[in-house]
């Protein structure tokens, strides 16, 4: 009996001391620095111009907005208190939180939002605000007024909108040209270290000021509380890489996992995977302005040619649905109007089609960038529209030079990319990818006329039944047009180390403030010998 009476106050004291030196696993602990890899890389760090998951995991853990969304993408205050709008829906009033205070110590102002707001519209690649707003004026040191030139159901969303942030900095700081500014916000981390196509590393701010009026944590807003001493974001587009990283210990998280690499990891007792099923939607941009896809009837060979279901098996081993709509099936515009052109996969009616057309022969070029899931896509899409008679030019580069290059009208026929933010979002998001000068098809404003009377339509609706109709006479034209290809629903899978808890996954992007290690003091000691030296 003394022997077993030994035993047990040896593991009482052994629980003890285990419990004084790293806390409750269960429990909220403070410290670590915990890396995560992205699937791509970011070319800019910019508050104001970002449109890719890649930048908002990283932008929104440093800056902030008057409004923000939800876990539901439901608009929600962030660094406005309240708001008020006019009976004439022509004005709205924010009201700031106090006691918010920048980075740089600096107490935050309706200067700041004013100047902030300013630059946005300057800057950012939606400009549908840009032509919505009409002016911004400063009520008090804690009031703005955003005035529109005509009544907009939709301002509220655009405002709160992650994939093209309203995002509030210093005032000084609002003159600077794109890709200049200091780095300097309101989030509950600031920027530590930035080394271009290998790393983003921020680090906690300490007197940050978080939103109370929250029980906790929703969407991109809500009351956030950051554990950790520092999170390092690295670029890692090889998926193999990824995995081999979080398996050695090296990172905590691994975005985008193939199913079948998920299905192996989900055997290690270390790790666990996360799943996001209305995730992304993978799309095969057109580019209008150019020869031979500004030609309807080119377009609607390849419209007809590919097989989505293959594309989508390729590139994703089995994790994915098939859908033309735009939308999710959850959001109330949804809506499967022009099925009758999605994945039709009939090479001799594509055949015919293109011979319709002008095409004779030359190159189509087909921009992808160097993740591993763009490159399966890329891929098969080669075989199909090879098998049509198309004379196809893959051309592989870095994400961010896609990004950029099919902003432009020129160097490009064909591109792999696909949205994540708009399909949460909801229909409005939609606005400046399908319609206005900076339309990501690069058709001319004249030639997308019918589109732009239905976004305003959409708009302007004060009747939900109107603008449903709107948006459906909106996808309709997508398809008729082939003004780009929706590919099909791809679903996330995200590999998990067991020692990062409070982790949710996000269709707006990574969050990592209220996450933490269970074992922080232990973790120090083991991530100190491998953390990223700036």
């Amino acid at each position: 009996m003394r022997d077993v009476a030994n035993l047990l106050l040896v593991s009482l004291v052994g629980a003890i001391l285990s419990f004084s030196l790293y806390g409750d696993a269960n429990a909220q602990t403070r410290g670590g620095d915990a890396t995560i890899a992205l699937y791509a890389n970011t070319s800019s760090l910019d508050p104001h111009f970002q449109t890719s998951h890649i930048g908002g995991s990283i932008l929104f853990g440093m800056y902030e907005g008057l409004v923000t969304v939800d876990e539901d993408g439901n608009v929600i205050p962030m660094l406005a208190d309240s708001w008020s709008s006019s009976s004439d829906g022509l004005s709205y009033v924010f009201k700031l939180r106090e006691n918010v205070s920048f980075h740089n110590g600096k107490a935050m102002t309706s200067r700041d939002v004013q100047a902030s707001l300013q630059r946005y519209l300057r800057i950012s690649p939606d400009q549908t605000m840009k032509k919505l707003v009409k002016g911004i004026v400063i009520k008090s040191s804690t009031e703005v007024e955003i005035v529109l030139h005509q009544p907009n159901s939709t301002f509220l969303s655009r405002l709160a909108s992650p994939s093209s942030p309203a995002s509030i900095i210093p005032a000084e700081q609002s003159s600077k040209p794109l890709n200049h500014t200091a780095n300097i916000g309101t989030g509950p981390f600031q920027f530590d270290a930035w080394v271009p196509g290998n790393y983003v590393r921020l680090k906690r701010f300490d007197t940050y000021s978080a939103n109370t009026s929250f029980d906790g944590p929703t969407g991109f807003g809500g009351r956030k509380t950051v554990y950790f001493d520092s999170v390092t974001y690295r670029f890692m587009p090889e998926t193999s890489a990824r995995v081999a990283a979080l398996e050695a210990g090296e990172i905590e998280l691994a975005e985008e996992v193939p199913a079948l690499a998920a299905a192996r990891l989900s055997d290690n007792p270390r790790i666990r995977i996360e799943r996001v099923d209305q995730f992304n939607m993978p799309t095969l941009f057109l580019n209008h302005s150019g020869k031979p896809t500004n030609d309807l009837w080119f377009r609607r060979a390849i419209q007809t040619a590919l097989d989505m279901n293959e594309i989508m098996a390729g590139a994703t081993d089995g994790t994915y649905s098939l859908d033309n709509s735009w939308l999710w099936p959850v959001d109330r515009n949804y809506t499967n109007v022009g099925a009758e052109y999605y994945n039709a996969h009939d090479i001799d009616l594509a055949k015919t089609l293109l011979a319709k057309s002008d095409y004779r022969g030359e190159n189509v070029d087909l921009l992808m960038s160097n993740i591993s899931f763009h490159k399966k896509i890329g891929t098969i899409l080669i075989e199909q529209l090879r098998a049509i008679g198309l004379n196809v030019r893959p051309m592989t580069v870095d994400l961010a030079t896609l990004s950029s290059v099919i902003q432009t009208d020129d160097g490009w026929n064909l591109a792999v990319n696909g949205f994540r933010a708009a399909p949460f979002l909801g229909a409005y998001a939609y606005e400046p990818i399908f319609s206005g000068d900076g339309n990501w098809a690069r058709i001319k404003p004249e030639d997308n006329e019918q589109m732009q009377a239905q976004w305003a339509r959409f708009s302007t609706a004060s009747d939900i039944e109107i603008g449903k109709q709107a948006w459906a006479n909106i996808q309709a034209l997508t398809h008729s047009n082939v003004t780009m290809l929706k590919l099909g629903n791809q679903v996330l899978l995200v590999a998990v180390s067991e020692r990062l808890k409070g982790y949710r996954p996000f269709a707006g992007g990574e969050r990592m403030w209220n996450v933490w290690f269970d074992n922080a003091t232990a973790v120090r000691l083991d991530l100190k010998s491998r953390r990223i030296k700036s």
